[in-house]
């Protein structure tokens, strides 16, 4: 089994180019790639970035993070200049049938922003300056590999 690591932000445009190929890899290879998922929201210039990982996170604690994890990227025009993007999150979740009083409540909950600390400490640890990065066996690959075009090559 290969391990694959991104550290993420849903607001990124070139995370949003990359994840069809991340999700071709991940159906491709099924059972013998462990995709993680990393969150690293660069709050900074992305507002609504945060918002979002903190959805799909609430959407794990109920199984559904890769059904919200996908429909972030696939979707990103839909939230990522809205003023409260909370309200497509919503009804997202509603759409995948979640427990909607206890996604309102794990949106905001201290288990969720755990979560994504622990990533962005993660990232701090690996140095990762940047969205998307991509770590294969630990290994990271190099900017210019992590594209579409160029990941398919190697």
């Amino acid at each position: 089994m290969v391990t694959l690591e991104e550290f993420g932000d849903y607001q990124c445009p070139p995370c949003g180019v990359l994840h069809p190929t991340l999700k071709k890899l991940k159906q491709e290879f099924g059972t013998n790639l462990n995709f993680v998922f990393r969150n690293f929201p660069l709050t900074q210039i992305h507002k609504n970035a945060l918002a979002a990982a903190q959805a799909a996170e609430a959407a794990r604690m109920q199984d559904r993070f890769w059904e919200m994890h996908d429909f972030l990227y696939e979707n990103q025009e839909l939230w990522r200049d809205d003023i409260n993007p909370q309200a497509i999150f919503l009804k997202e979740a509603e759409d995948l049938g979640l427990d909607m009083a206890r996604f309102r409540r794990d949106m905001g909950d201290k288990q969720v922003q755990m979560r994504i600390d622990a990533d962005t400490d993660a990232a701090a640890q690996f140095g990762v300056q940047g969205t998307p990065t991509i770590f294969i066996e630990g290994r990271e690959l190099r900017p210019e590999v992590a594209n579409p075009e160029e990941f398919a090559r190697n």
